[in-house]
C-alpha cells in the first residue's frame, strides 16, 4: 500500500512520532508530532482523518515506517 505524504518537517528534530486523537464525530484522526527547540508541531497525516480506530492505527503504523525510512536515509536527524 503506497502512501503519499506531503509533510513539511524540519531537517533536525528533538522528537518525532505519531499521535491519535478522537474527533467530535467519534472517529479518529492521526497526526505526526515533532518537537524542535521546545516547539510542538502537529501535522495531519495524509489519509488519517475521520477513520475508525483500527484504520487510524494502520495509517499511523505506515507513517512510523516512513519516519524510520527517513531516519535511515538521513532525511530526519535528531539534534543534541
Amino acid at each position: 500500500m503506497s502512501q503519499d505524504l506531503d509533510i513539511d518537517e524540519p531537517d533536525a528534530v528533538d522528537l518525532i512520532g505519531v499521535v491519535l486523537s478522537k474527533n467530535p464525530d467519534g472517529k479518529f484522526d492521526a497526526y505526526r508530532i515533532s518537537v524542535v527547540d521546545g516547539n510542538v508541531t502537529l501535522t495531519s497525516i495524509h489519509g488519517g482523518r475521520d477513520r475508525l480506530k483500527k484504520s487510524a492505527l494502520r495509517v499511523m503504523e505506515l507513517d512510523l515506517v516512513a519516519i524510520s525510512q527517513g531516519i535511515t536515509r538521513g532525511e530526519i536527524e535528531f539534534v543534541d
